[in-house]
């Protein structure tokens, strides 16, 4: 039976602001079609399914309720508000259990707050996206969150998102696509919570338009990962739209400030342009922010605490490794260099980069670039042209913005290997001699990295059908060989890289955890937004060019639900033209770690940065042979405990001993019902007695 259509000039809600009804009409697929007027005499198309209708129109005051009817209703809703026997009504009917600080950041900073524009920055692991679901779930219980919900996350972690809300919060949450963004018609309004990709959202004009359009309308809008809305990205402004037509704003991230306060105010700034006034021109600053706690929330991973009171997060330990080269893989690399200084030197700074890096990891990964440019040489003469690097990825001053995109670097090797030649058949000698002098290495000996690597397994009692271990390289030809090589030696592995889709990524990460499999082979695809804490041994095969990706592999195992100390291990080789770069550098940052109680290692981009040391431009410096200055372990340290002090300005202590006792105090009631009797009349339920039990 179709519901009646409201009449001409009846208040309807939508998404919490109040419209006024032109028309309104049936459609074919069991909306309504309605055609309103807003505040500002604005007309506007609305599709609403008929539940949201009628919660949405507003009561007209005919004065002919019943007196008894509306005290009983008020009566009904006051005792689901009062009964004490649990806050969350709906995490009571989920399988989540939160901690203490997750709960104290929902309950005490944020469902209090009647309109939420808020910077959550608790240290990395610590559950964000645990407490997002909790505020969106509560919010609406209580009516503070009463239209739709978008949510901005990177493309890897969607899925994540989509799982993690339905398994945890029973929140079903629907993509928005390019062509969902295409149609013209409005987002299906069966669905009031909605996911989409950061880079999506703002690269796609017509995503843009359906998300932050004139008539967007948010109730909530999530962003995790928000450290990527920088002043210097396009995410920044594209973010500023979808606040300004949101009620809520939630902004999530690890490093919220990572020693650059410009970042740092640019990011409250988003939240309100009044409260935290911003120059995106002005770098310098005499003060630091402090912001209130209305809009910011930061607690460190030492402060927090489990469900018994037993600290949270266990110790974290480093070590690098000094590598010696066998004979042959020494000899693969200098003739590599040699081959990149004689046939590159118009563009020596981007094949030193492309040719290093992947004879630094292994002979595979070299042996696949150079057969590239094998075929690129033997192809026809109009296909090679100038390698143009892509923008942002080196810079005069350095490695820019795009050297942490993985898309960026295969670009990049792409017009390197497709490059002119000035000597085709010269070139084509060299690289013929460069393949079989790989080859002849593979076969005389073992790389001395594997031998590295199986004596670390060792250490840890990790072998076969026993124990977990991660691995991390840049690159997939290396992750491929590496994976094939602990199969042989009898370890169930598998490889996560660029190319595999989020479905399958999500089984990968399920089964790691679930124990399916020994050893995950990780390139920077699996170093963000990853759950992969069964392991507590991490191997870095090779190095990336960027500290904050360093951080990020760290991450994966440092969470909470590590039951073990967890240990990083890096592989430098020093022959390598930045291995002792490398090697220097890594060591003075754990020995700063070990006089810190291993807290630089989740600053470890900002100790650097505060020290004056430019960790990819350090890179770059000793690949073309120029000297690289490294800060010494006592400034490191210096700059380590200015940041920590920093972090420790700008963290709120975890007042966790009310939520243990508010945990204390559910459990308790729970098993107590809690029976309230009250006269009403004789009408209400057939029954002159209301009962409600706990």
């Amino acid at each position: 039976m179709a519901v009646a259509l409201p009449e001409k000039g009846r208040q309807v809600r939508v998404d919490g602001a109040l419209v006024t009804v032109r028309d309104a009409e049936h459609t074919g697929d069991g909306t309504i079609e309605l055609f309103v007027v807003d505040a500002a005499g604005a007309p506007q198309r609305v599709l609403l399914t008929t539940a949201q209708l009628e919660a949405g129109l507003v009561p007209v005051n005919d004065r002919g309720g019943d007196p008894d009817r509306a005290l009983t209703g008020l009566w009904g809703r006051w005792m689901q508000h009062a009964v004490p026997r649990i806050r969350s009504a709906v995490l009571a009917t989920r399988p989540l259990k939160p901690f203490a600080h997750q709960d104290e950041a929902v309950h005490g900073h944020m469902l209090t707050q009647p309109r939420l524009r808020f910077l959550l920055g608790d240290e990395p692991g610590t559950g964000k996206t645990i407490m997002a679901g909790m505020y969106l779930t509560e919010g609406r219980r209580v009516g503070l969150v009463q239209g739709r919900v978008v949510i901005i996350v990177p493309a890897h972690l969607v899925t994540k998102w989509e799982r993690d809300l339905q398994r945890l919060f029973g929140v079903t949450a629907k993509r928005i696509t390019a062509a969902i963004a295409a149609d013209p018609a409005d987002l299906d309004p069966r669905y009031d919570t909605w996911l989409v990709s950061l880079d999506l959202f703002t690269h796609n004009g017509e995503v843009r338009r359906k998300v932050a359009g004139s008539h967007s309308s948010w109730s909530l809008a999530i962003f995790d990962e928000a450290h990527r809305l920088t002043p210097t990205s396009q995410f920044l402004a594209a973010a500023r739209q979808v606040g300004d037509c949101s009620h809520h704003l939630l902004l999530m991230t690890a490093t919220p400030h990572r020693g650059k306060e410009h970042y740092f105010r640019g990011l409250m700034n988003l939240l309100d342009p009044t409260l935290y006034p911003w120059d995106p021109r002005k770098t310098d600053y005499e003060t630091a922010l402090v912001p209130s706690k209305l809009s910011f929330l930061r607690r460190m991973k030492e402060d927090l605490v489990s469900h018994d009171g037993s600290k949270l997060f266990k110790q974290r330990f480093s070590e690098t490794i000094s590598v010696d080269l066998n004979p042959y893989e020494s000899a693969v690399y200098d003739a590599v260099m040699d081959y990149v200084e004689t046939f590159y030197a118009d563009s020596a700074t981007l094949a030193r980069s492309i040719y290093g890096k992947r004879a630094a990891s292994s002979l595979t990964a070299v042996a696949a670039t150079l057969r590239r440019r094998q075929a690129a040489l033997m192809g026809a003469a109009h296909e090679r042209t100038q390698p143009v690097p892509p923008e942002g990825l080196i810079t005069m001053h350095g490695l820019g913005a795009a050297a942490d995109d993985d898309e960026a670097w295969a670009r990049a090797e792409t017009a390197l290997v497709a490059a002119r030649t000035k000597d085709k058949p010269r070139e084509l000698s060299e690289v013929a001699s460069l393949l079989e002098t790989v080859t002849r290495a593979e076969a005389a000996q073992a790389p001395a990295k594997w031998s590295h690597l199986m004596q670390l397994m060792e250490r840890h009692g990790l072998r076969q059908g026993e124990g977990q271990l991660l691995v991390f390289s840049e690159f997939s030809d290396t992750a491929r060989w590496l994976q094939a090589r602990f199969e042989e030696t009898g370890f169930s592995s598998r490889v996560l890289e660029g190319s595999v889709d989020h479905t399958t990524r999500d089984v990968l990460q399920e089964d790691f955890l679930a124990g399916e499999f020994q050893v995950l082979v990780s390139t920077d695809a699996g170093g963000e937004g990853i759950d992969l804490q069964s392991a507590h041994v991490m191997v870095d095969w090779d190095l990336p060019w960027s500290m904050v990706r360093l951080e990020q592999r760290m991450g994966r195992l440092h969470r909470i639900g590590q039951e073990n100390p967890v240990y990083v291990y890096h592989l430098v080789a020093p022959h390598t033209r930045e291995g002792r770069v490398q090697q220097v550098m890594l060591t003075n940052l754990e020995n700063a770690g070990k006089s810190l109680e291993g807290k630089v290692y989740d600053l470890l981009d900002a100790t650097a940065d505060r020290a004056g040391f430019d960790w990819g431009k350090a890179m770059l410096d000793a690949q073309a042979g120029r000297e690289v200055v490294v800060p010494d372990t006592q400034t490191l340290i210096a700059s380590a405990q200015a940041l920590v002090a920093e972090e420790r300005s700008l963290a709120t202590p975890a007042n966790v001993s009310e939520a243990l006792e508010r945990f204390a105090a559910d459990r308790l009631e729970a098993i107590n019902p809690i029976i309230v009797e009250v006269r009403l009349p004789r009408w209400v339920g057939g029954t002159d007695q209301l009962v409600v039990t706990g």
